[in-house]
């Protein structure tokens, strides 16, 4: 009796605090004005009710008192009816919601005291009935504290915090309970009968336990959490590689639709991104990497018209073309007839004197010079990026405006590769995983004031102005040299090209719907009217989109009915990239300027290591590329998170040696036999292969995936061995069985010592087991009836057969170690 009452006592005590580390860690949260000490009471009442209602006497009062209740509540609907019922339950209902508050952490100060009281003793009582039937009542370790530790995540998961001090109860009491479940199976096993010193151990750890829980609690910590950036970036390399190798995005063009966002031809409703990793990109700033340009808006969204038959050149060849010649038409618009002059205007807006007539010969030298003037120059540094595919597979290589090629890196006849009109380049098959391909380019200075002058000088007609210019001169001067009026002739027969390309692309990039709403039309005038140069025009409507619309990536959907960018601009007013890149691109067109919808991935913020970055389809994104007569393509970023996305600083301030400005003819590129050298990324070859290297974690991956196919083959064996069982007669069964049985017990430890019977050996299985289907004794003297005599097996004893086996293997499982069991019998096909 004493024994019983001791360990009685140890589990209500250890039950207590259970019960009261959930309640505690459901209610601080949510500040109620409970105190520690009232909790402890509700959880002990919560026990000793349940331990009352377990005795006979107990019980048969609590069945009385429902019992009148329920006859109380049928006497109430009889008097009052059923129509009244919302009036009779009503403190119920109540009372219900108040349970749910403080169960589910949406408390309230509008709660009145004596129902939170009420509602904290039944949710006591909600916690504790599992508590007590799983600890108290019959102890089930795994039943009692999976659902505890389930708990405490979602409380954690919720919260991104839990009450330190009940999840140190909660863990203790795990602990000492794990303890007592380790000592009654070894009890079980070894079938000793002394109980003792389980009674006894069990209530001395108690204190102990609750000791050590105090002190850790009171002992002082950050309230930060705990930085290890060595284990941090471990795990984020481990993440990262196991998603290169588990996941792969398959497609021949790229669009946002492969990475979650919404179809281009259909824009609207939420994102669904993964992160997925698809490159890996070296670059020397948060760099764009364009994947697909789209040119006609039709109300719901963006599709590509194939330039409708028009026979342009590359529009990058032209882009670098025109930031090569177009300032020169910009500095005569100023009557700037030097590259000092220029820079001093760049920097400082300072203009020369003013001049009646350009001087003839010093406006030739001018015009002949080869080479930018090196503020211009260092506002567009040349930079290289290095790209590598890692899970996608795609035809787009992912590459920045104002690319230079040719691009390198990619196995030679391997891949060809096509430029589309607007600068995109694709492969003839899908490029594999690890590819990698390195390029230069043009990195502008955006951010700097300097930019921001030479780009104010754009406007619309520059190059029919200074054509006109041109030939006034040429006219002029036709006394000058035969060999300098071939050069001027070439270079005005290069700006007819320049201002031929820019007729092509107002006329392209300036398209609109005719079913456009007038009011967009209308809010783009007006946002532009105070504006002088078209520069300034496209920065006052991103600034507009950006201060005046939400960012979110769960946007509903626009009604099928309405324009898309006219419901986000004054209906929906809130989006991701994809809204206010469509609203900039469709309302720069609406105020006269070519515009277009791009997509492609915009590198993080910050790479995990220098300047190396890894992109996700996370970063996937959309932006706009505005044309500036005079300067060329030019990117703008109208979404408010990536607002300073594309700063980029240069020192303009530097000695320079004056080569950097050196300006190629137009196509001259292409005549050129130039290299670009390759960029090494770390920990990759610089040799693309097909083949990845055997490294580390590949051969743990490999293992991984080996365990995992046996795992699976070890399974169909079993379903398959089943099936075989039930197919043989009835007397194989039985012997097949017995030796599957005979296994079972070796895996646990019962195996037959030298000299030991059959008889003898099921025998002392039987006082270790207490098998209730069958005992081994029973299935011994049965195997050999069948085995050596004629004992036939009916079908009501291959049924018991069955059951004793799967019996036996449950019992043994549980006598062994979690290790040994699934290497044994899920990996050496021995279960």
């Amino acid at each position: 009796m004493k024994k019983r009452y001791y360990d009685f006592l140890s589990l209500a005590l250890t039950a207590v605090l259970y019960i009261f580390s959930v309640i505690r860690a459901t209610i601080v949260p949510m500040h109620v004005p409970v105190g520690s000490w009232q909790l402890i009471f509700y959880a002990a009442g919560t026990v000793l009710f349940y331990s009352l209602i377990s005795t006979k006497p107990g019980k048969a009062v609590f069945l009385t008192s429902a019992g009148l209740g329920a006859c109380y509540a049928i006497f109430l609907v009889i008097r009052n009816g059923i129509s009244n019922l919302s009036e009779i339950f009503a403190p119920a209902a109540v009372l219900i919601n108040v349970i749910i508050q403080v169960g589910t952490g949406y408390y309230d100060n509008t709660v009145s005291d004596t129902f939170l009281m009420v509602a904290l003793v039944l949710y006591s009582l909600i916690v504790g009935l599992p508590v007590y039937l799983f600890l108290v009542r019959k102890f089930r370790f795994y039943k009692a504290f999976i659902p505890g530790l389930a708990f405490f995540m979602v409380v954690w998961g919720l919260n991104r915090d839990v009450d330190r001090l009940s999840f140190f109860i909660f863990a203790t009491v795990a602990v000492i309970c794990y303890i007592k479940h380790v000592y009654l199976m070894n009890l079980k096993r070894s079938r000793i009968n002394d109980e003792t010193v389980r009674d006894e151990i069990f209530v001395y750890f108690i204190p102990v336990a609750v000791i050590t829980v105090l002190l850790a609690f009171l002992i002082p910590v950050s309230p930060k959490p705990i930085e290890w950036p060595w284990l941090d970036r471990k795990i984020y390399n481990l993440w990262w590689d196991m998603q290169r190798k588990l996941t792969v995005d398959r497609y021949d063009e790229f669009s946002l639709s492969e990475t979650g966002f919404g179809n281009p031809s259909r824009l609207g409703g939420p994102v669904y991104a993964n992160d997925i990793p698809v490159l890996r990109v070296e670059a020397p700033t948060r760099v764009y990497l364009r994947g697909a340009v789209y040119d006609v808006y039709t109300g719901t969204g963006w599709e590509k018209s194939g330039r409708d038959g028009e026979n342009l050149s590359e529009d990058r060849v032209y882009d670098h073309t025109e930031l090569s010649y177009g300032w020169k038409a910009t500095a005569t618009d100023l009557g700037i007839v030097s590259s000092e002059e220029y820079d001093e205007f760049l920097l400082n807006l300072k203009l020369p004197l003013k001049r009646d007539t350009l001087p003839a010969e010093e406006y030739v030298e001018f015009l002949k010079t080869r080479t930018r003037p090196k503020v211009l120059a260092k506002l567009f540094p040349e930079e290289k990026v290095a790209v590598q595919h890692l899970q996608v597979r795609t035809k787009t290589l992912f590459t920045p405006l104002k690319l230079f090629v040719p691009i390198t890196g990619l196995p030679d006849g391997a891949y060809n590769l096509n430029e589309t009109p607007e600068g995109i380049f694709m492969s003839d098959r899908r490029l594999r995983g690890g590819s990698s391909y390195y390029f230069s380019y043009l990195q502008p200075a955006y951010g700097m004031k300097e930019l921001e002058n030479y780009f104010n000088l754009s406007r619309p007609g520059l190059y029919s102005d200074f054509i006109e210019y041109l030939k006034k001169f040429i006219n002029e001067n036709g006394e000058m040299d035969e060999q300098v009026m071939q050069q001027l002739s070439g270079m005005l027969e290069t700006y007819k090209e320049l201002e031929s390309y820019s007729e092509k692309v107002y006329r392209i990039y300036t398209r609109l719907p005719d079913e456009i709403p007038e009011r967009v039309i209308k809010l783009a005038e007006n946002i532009t009217r105070s504006c002088t140069t078209t520069y300034a025009k496209v920065k006052s409507l991103e600034k507009y989109l950006r201060e005046n619309y939400n960012y979110t990536l769960t946007p509903s959907y626009p009604p099928e009915d309405r324009d898309f960018v006219d419901y986000f601009l004054f209906d929906g007013k809130e989006g991701y990239c994809s809204y206010f890149a469509s609203a900039l691109c469709v309302m720069t067109r609406a105020a006269g300027i070519p515009s277009r919808y791009v997509e492609g991935f915009l590198l993080p913020e910050k790479p995990p290591t220098e300047r190396f970055y890894n992109v996700t389809n996370r970063n996937a994104h959309a932006w706009v590329e505005v044309y500036l007569e005079g300067v060329g393509w030019v990117t703008f970023e109208p979404t408010p998170p990536m607002a300073n996305a594309q700063n980029y600083y240069v020192n303009l301030r530097e000695a320079t040696t004056g080569s950097e400005g050196y300006v190629p003819g137009i196509f001259e590129e292409y005549e050129e036999d130039t290299t670009v050298p390759n960029i090494v990324i770390p920990d990759e070859k610089t040799e693309v292969s097909d083949t990845p290297a055997m490294t580390g974690k590949i051969v743990l991956i490999a293992v991984f995936a080996l365990v995992l196919l046996i795992f699976l083959a070890n399974l169909l064996f079993i379903f398959f061995r089943g099936i075989i069982l039930r197919l043989i007669p009835s007397r194989k069964k039985a012997q097949v069985l017995y030796r599957m049985i005979i296994s079972y017990l070796s895996q646990a430890g019962s195996t037959i010592q030298p000299g030991q019977t059959a008889k003898e050996f099921a025998t002392a299985v039987d006082r270790r087991y207490n098998f209730k289907s069958m005992n081994m004794s029973e299935m011994t003297e049965l195997y050999y009836g069948v085995r050596f005599g004629l004992r036939d097996v009916d079908k009501e004893t291959v049924k018991r057969i069955f059951s004793f086996a799967s019996e036996v293997k449950k019992e043994t499982g549980r006598s062994m170690y979690f290790a040994k069991k699934v290497l044994i019998r899920y990996i050496l096909f021995k279960g």
